[in-house]
């Protein structure tokens, strides 16, 4: 793996378990995936790191395969 890879890698992972924390601190139960979509979004957090459509989806996703998983 490259660097730039790897620094992705750990973006992508330090968003999917940020987000996941929150949602579980705060008790937050979407009603859509639209929903969830729209909330990894407007994260401010997210978006010095990536602000593209394709990462706010894979982090929607992976969130959500998570949260089915318990």
């Amino acid at each position: 793996m490259r660097a730039k890879e790897i620094f992705e890698a750990i973006d992508f992972t330090n968003a999917v378990n940020s987000i996941e924390q929150l949602i579980h601190q705060q008790n937050i139960q979407f009603k859509s995936y639209e929903d969830l979509i729209r909330f990894v979004a407007n994260r401010k957090f997210l978006q010095p790191q990536r602000n593209d459509t394709q990462f706010i989806t894979d982090v929607a996703q992976a969130v959500l395969r998570r949260l089915h998983k318990e």
